[in-house]
């Protein structure tokens, strides 16, 4: 039977977080209101960005027993600060391309002038989310502002190996098999199981 998890978008302290350079603020409007994360999402106009380290991580940095901890940099995937997604190296996303090929793609950015890139998941599961069991928050308007605890349905997940659910995009589900293809690439911390019924 296949797992599932979520990736997750709060990290442990010690990870170093990146920030995007736009070249162009348009490109600002796909991760403002979460535009990159909706079926409606076009790549049109995209050019290669730049990462570079969050400015202002040396005030978010963490103390244990009166020393700062600094952040190590895990190699083949970056975390994005102030968004819930993540970039990978040209190694990863080699191996996860025959995977993913089919349910996305891959663009391009740049981090000391090596090549990174972003992944636009392009699948959207429609109830795939077991609302009475799942554990969030709404809007007024009964859209889920925050989800604590998901679980997900089995009957509408059967093999997809990674996807968005449509009644809340912005959080990115893998199996087993995204998982194990990641988990080669670097020690980490970045998946929570999700409960599957």
């Amino acid at each position: 039977m296949t797992n599932y998890y979520i990736l997750k978008a709060d990290l442990d302290d010690h990870f170093h977080n990146f920030e995007v350079d736009y070249d162009s603020k348009e490109l600002d409007h796909y991760f403002n209101a979460n535009k990159f994360f909706s079926p409606d999402f076009s790549s049109d106009g995209w050019k290669t960005v730049e990462l570079h380290e969050f400015k202002e991580y040396e005030e978010y940095l963490p103390v244990e027993d009166g020393k700062v901890i600094r952040p190590s940099l895990w190699p083949n995937i970056m975390h994005v600060w102030g968004a819930p997604t993540f970039v990978f190296s040209q190694a990863l996303k080699n191996d996860l391309s025959g995977i993913l090929g089919n349910c996305g793609y891959f663009l391009e950015a740049e981090y000391h002038g090596e090549p990174w890139y972003f992944y636009y998941c392009n699948v959207h599961l429609s109830n795939a989310l077991d609302l009475k069991l799942s554990e969030y928050d709404v809007f007024e308007n009964g859209r889920i502002m925050s989800l604590h605890t998901a679980v997900l349905v089995r009957d509408v997940i059967k093999n997809t190996d990674i996807f968005r659910a449509s009644e809340y995009t912005n959080r990115l589900f893998v199996s087993d098999r995204v998982k194990a293809i990641i988990d080669k690439h670097f020690v980490g911390n970045v998946f929570k199981l999700v409960e599957v019924v």
